[in-house]
């Protein structure tokens, strides 16, 4: 393995998860979530983008574009396992309606985790069997996702004059840490980069996770913030997922750094989508009072 993250930046990325987690449950039910996946298009829209035109995609930028083996692997690895928790920092300002941007995210994280043993090795075209270490990813959603989400939602049931005093300190607290892990694996990331430029790689990681976008905005479907949603959370993967199938399938290989890379290059254009989208529903919304008045 090339590198890794500190123990500072799991605290920030463990942090961030708990209490955007917690949040979400502040705001809505999980009936209202299940009430988004009852829409049979909406599910099947984010299945196919993501488990199956985003992999292809990367099987075509991984033929044309040259670059090391390991990169490779990492870019296909990423193609496989969507759900990434970083990207509901972006969707969820995108979207007024915060049930659909978490309802995305638990899909797109459940299934990538269910799938990843079978899609993973038929991807990544390996003998060696995948190592998926199921133990700890299982008691990582438990301590992480899914005891938050219960305290959340018994906060929210048993003191619901509480339960929206304390949905905003969550968020921000959700927020600061976001900005501690982006800033605290700044170095890391900026070494992960450079360790895999050569040839394209970064050119392809580049294209692969704007191709992801494109793919979730395009055939989202027809509302502006379902497209947004999509759009982010198939340009940005499951880092967590990743690295701990990398570390333990590949553990003398730079896999890990393609991984590490490609949160250096997502977050910023994530960051610039999200910042034009929200500008633009801003004008169009001043331009529609202005109208109706």
């Amino acid at each position: 393995m090339g590198t890794g993250l500190w123990p500072t930046d799991k605290i920030f990325l463990m942090i961030f998860i708990v209490f955007s987690m917690m949040s979400i449950t502040l705001q809505v039910t999980l009936r209202q979530i299940a009430a988004v996946l009852r829409d049979r298009t909406l599910v099947m829209r984010a299945l196919i983008i993501n488990f199956v035109l985003v992999p292809l995609l990367a099987i075509v930028l991984v033929q044309l574009i040259p670059m090391a083996l390991d990169v490779k692997r990492g870019i296909l690895l990423l193609a496989v396992i969507p759900g990434d928790f970083l990207a509901f920092n972006f969707t969820r300002k995108l979207c007024a309606r915060i049930e659909l941007a978490a309802a995305v995210l638990f899909l797109l994280t459940f299934m990538g985790v269910l799938l990843a043993p079978v899609s993973a090795h038929w991807i990544l075209q390996s003998q060696l069997p995948v190592a998926v270490p199921y133990e700890k990813m299982i008691k990582g959603i438990l301590v992480y996702v899914a005891l938050p989400l219960i305290a959340g939602l018994a906060l929210n049931r048993s003191f619901p004059k509480l339960a929206p005093a304390l949905q905003r300190p969550f968020t921000v607290l959700s927020g600061l840490a976001f900005i501690g892990f982006t800033i605290g694996t700044g170095s890391t990331k900026t070494a992960a980069a450079k360790a895999i430029a050569g040839g394209g790689a970064l050119v392809g990681l580049a294209l692969f996770i704007i191709g992801g976008m494109m793919l979730g905005w395009f055939l989202g479907g027809s509302d502006r913030e379902t497209r947004g949603v999509m759009s982010l959370s198939s340009g940005l993967r499951n880092l967590a997922v990743c690295l701990a199938i990398a570390t333990s399938t590949f553990p003398d290989s730079n896999i890990d750094l393609t991984i590490i890379a490609s949160v250096a290059l997502g977050l910023p254009m994530a960051l610039l989508f999200t910042t034009y989208q929200t500008r633009k529903r801003k004008k169009s919304a001043s331009h529609s009072m202005a109208g109706a008045a």
